[in-house]
């Protein structure tokens, strides 16, 4: 049998519709298959250094950060992704790092990593930094750069001595007067002490193990009980193919509904409509991994659910 070439499309869209708060594990509804997901994990926030898969690259995180990897066979670098979630807070940080990529590959021209690497990468937070400051920093000859967004506050850092570009972000809500430098500044690029290993990092989202953090204070402090805020999703990790799924040219949509915990962490996962082959079990995993701001009503945070689709496509 001839091999196929198969480019392999994968959308993945939120639907922010209000559904149910909870899930009942015992009662399915008409086209629901199974609970796939029980429970929640919480704990406790405690800053340690991480050693983010790479020799002498460390940073603090509250919590064991999720981390996800990915890669084009036609570009130059590979982007690593590192994120954990504390106090209404979600740190993120990304390493994009050379990346040789088969010389089998029929690409177009490749651009080689370096500074034009480092140049697309500040393009690519034009969508959340101003267009001001945006063109500052393309025309700045710094190592590190300072954007601020609505939610977003980020630090790029150039390291092409050692072949890898960094970018460290904190998100929350932009009423939230938080200190940043705890996770900016423990990022060590040269770093010769003991760090904890990521390794391949959380299952899942680890949220908070009770509401009494420091945006809890920080809220009752300032008098804002009254605010409320939407549910704000911060990471949606698309899932990969299943080779099993690639030989069946398996296609479709898989239908959850997920449920987004005050805490900050990821609850039930209900599978409303699946695929064989086990693209419903890779839509789960990823589900899992959702980083998110919880929504907030008169001050207080939220559990909610809401349907998630994940469709793959190959063309």
């Amino acid at each position: 049998m001839s091999r196929k070439l198969l480019k392999i499309k994968i959308l993945t869209s939120l639907f922010l519709s209000l559904a149910f708060a909870t899930v009942s594990i015992n009662a399915q509804s008409d086209g629901d298959k199974k609970i796939a997901f029980p429970g929640v994990r919480t704990a406790e926030p405690f800053w340690e250094k991480y050693n983010l898969n790479m020799p002498g690259l460390a940073v603090s995180f509250p919590k064991i950060p999720v981390v996800l990897e990915t890669s084009d066979p036609c570009d130059s670098f590979k982007r690593s992704t590192f994120y954990a979630y504390a106090g209404e807070v979600v740190y993120t940080a990304v390493v994009t790092s050379r990346y040789d990529p088969p010389k089998d590959r029929k690409c177009d021209r490749i651009i080689p990593f370096g500074e034009r690497t480092w140049e697309r990468r500040i393009g690519e937070f034009s969508h959340i930094v101003d267009a001001t400051e945006l063109r500052a920093a393309k025309e700045s000859s710094s190592e590190q750069i300072n954007f601020t967004g609505e939610k977003n506050y980020i630090r790029l850092v150039k390291d092409l001595k050692n072949d890898r570009i960094i970018d460290l972000r904190i998100t929350h809500h932009k009423e939230l007067i938080t200190d940043h430098s705890r996770f900016f500044d423990s990022l060590e690029i040269n770093f010769k002490g003991q760090a904890v290993p990521v390794k391949d990092g959380a299952e899942r989202m680890i949220g908070d193990l009770e509401q009494k953090t420091f945006a809890d204070r920080f809220w009752k402090e300032n008098k804002v009980e009254e605010l409320t805020f939407p549910l704000y999703v911060v990471h949606m990790p698309k899932p990969g193919y299943t080779d099993e799924a690639r030989y069946n040219s398996t296609q479709g949509t898989v239908k959850l509904r997920v449920t987004f915990y005050a805490s900050g962490s990821v609850g039930n996962i209900h599978v409303i409509e699946g695929l064989p082959h086990g693209l419903t079990q890779r839509a789960i995993d990823v589900a899992k991994k959702i980083a998110f701001i919880p929504k907030k009503e008169n001050g207080l945070n939220k559990s909610i659910s809401r349907p998630i689709h994940y469709s793959f496509t190959i063309y």
